[in-house]
């Protein structure tokens, strides 16, 4: 079962690692989340970025569009950070052995909020509920 964290509570316990969901609700509408997190806490994943430059559909956005997204990414402070060193091990125990999220994506997130003991800021709670030992701040 996840540990469900405030935001405060999450802040001071290490960096953050942003969902998918937030990077596009903050580039769409601002939700203001981003504000209450400290610029240097502002990490997320390669899968996320992915997803953030890709459609629902699974299509790339236009190139104009992908580069103004790098560069509010870049204005926000937030970096992406490579798999950590114990992310495989966590994600092959989520595949094999526990309740892993339904989408890749999602068990990638996971394996690597896991393995790093990042707190992950995400709108879809849902998909982490069963995923023991993970940190989840939702907004």
């Amino acid at each position: 079962m996840a540990v469900i964290l405030d935001l405060k509570a999450a802040i001071r316990k290490s960096a953050l690692l942003l969902d998918t969901n937030l990077l596009i609700h903050e580039f769409k509408q601002q939700v203001s989340v981003l504000g209450e997190i400290p610029r240097p806490q502002r990490v997320t994943s390669p899968v996320a970025v992915w997803e953030f430059v890709h459609l629902g559909d699974g299509r790339m956005i236009p190139h104009a569009e992908r580069v103004e997204r790098r560069e509010w990414m870049d204005l926000q402070g937030i970096r992406s950070v490579w798999v950590s060193p114990g992310s495989e091990q966590a994600f092959q125990s989520l595949l094999w052995h526990t309740n892993c999220p339904a989408g890749v994506a999602d068990c990638m997130l996971a394996a690597g909020s896991i393995s790093r003991q990042w707190p992950l800021v995400t709108r879809n709670t849902k998909h982490f509920d069963d995923v023991r030992g993970m940190f989840v701040v939702p907004y």
